[in-house]
């Protein structure tokens, strides 16, 4: 039986293998709109909403970001749906803590229509309490997010599951223990330092979440 009564995933990086249908889109958006993809590591693109990281990270201004979404959002759309790759155990985790009777929930700055997509595809929505994820007309920061969970569903003993300081940092800010998971996007070692916990794979998750 686990400690935790209601466990709290990021997505993509912690669930989900963004990569296969981030990485090429990704290139052509940036190209097309006269950026270097060679300039910008993928990394930084997995985690926040993708307007954030075309401002703070490519530098594009308020009008551009607007095209560039517009340009990039459908074409990601058909390629993630193209390509659901969820990292080796994750699914099985996802089910045997169902079966244990432990909650558990999505917390992710993924753009929503495109996550719950995702989740409906993989026929996982069943799993979770609640799942939320990024709204442009109704933005949230990561502890937004993760408040809303807790406010949503009642839990004594709730953990947050996550690749990126974006997640660590939403942990903190509502007080409750942080697993930093080595397998997803974290830029580096240093990036999830000050995770309560760490974990080097969906095994080694199990068995954290499960002692």
């Amino acid at each position: 039986m686990s400690r935790w009564d209601l466990i709290i995933y990021d997505f993509d990086g912690t669930l989900y293998d963004t990569r296969p249908g981030l990485e090429r889109v990704l290139h052509q958006t940036l190209q097309t709109f006269g950026f270097d993809p060679e300039q910008y590591v993928l990394k930084d693109f997995i985690g926040p909403p993708m307007e954030w990281s075309l401002e703070h990270t490519v530098g594009a201004s308020t009008s551009m970001i607007s095209e560039m979404l517009d340009y990039f959002r459908p074409r990601y759309q058909d390629a993630a749906l193209e390509h659901l790759v969820f990292f080796d155990g994750a699914l099985a985790l996802l089910e045997e803590l169902q079966t244990k009777k432990i909650k558990q929930a999505v917390a992710s700055l993924k753009f929503f229509p495109l996550l719950s997509r995702i989740i409906e595809e993989m026929h996982i929505s069943g799993r979770f309490e609640v799942i939320v994820g990024h709204e442009p007309q109704q933005p949230r920061t990561k502890t937004e997010l993760i408040m809303h969970v807790l406010e949503t569903v009642p839990a004594k003993n709730p953990i947050m599951i996550g690749d990126r300081y974006f997640d660590l940092v939403g942990a903190k800010n509502v007080g409750i223990p942080f697993v930093g998971v080595d397998y997803g996007y974290a830029r580096d070692a240093d990036e999830l330092a000050e995770s309560t916990y760490r974990v080097q794979d969906i095994h080694a998750l199990r068995s954290l979440l499960l002692e």
